[in-house]
């Protein structure tokens, strides 16, 4: 069960390491991935990788991005554990290429 909410406010470096979260700022925090629920970036001096957001999806946990005024301005949600989100996204994929192009969609 997922409870911690993460908010980043330093440069920091996030790596994982058999399931755990690596938190790197000079010294290094480990965190289990399923412990957390979701994860505040108010940081522009972040360091993170595809793999790991990967992780992020696979652990139902949320990531956000602030902007310069530390505003909400981006979120990452793990698409599988919402079944609507993931019915659309089967839907787009299945689209024929003249339906993707009369939808506004430029390819």
């Amino acid at each position: 069960m997922s409870y911690r909410v993460l908010f980043l406010a330093n440069p920091v470096k996030l790596s994982m390491k058999n399931e755990q979260l690596m938190i790197d700022n000079g010294e290094i925090a480990r965190i289990p991935l399923e412990d957390i629920e979701c994860i505040v970036c108010d940081t522009p001096q972040l360091n993170i990788t595809a793999r790991l957001l990967t992780k992020f999806a696979e652990y139902a946990i949320t990531f956000y991005i602030t902007d310069s005024a530390h505003h909400p301005s981006g979120i990452f949600l793990p698409v599988s554990r919402h079944s609507r989100h993931a019915s659309v996204l089967q839907d787009q994929i299945a689209m024929s290429l003249p339906a993707k192009r009369s939808s506004g969609n430029k390819l």
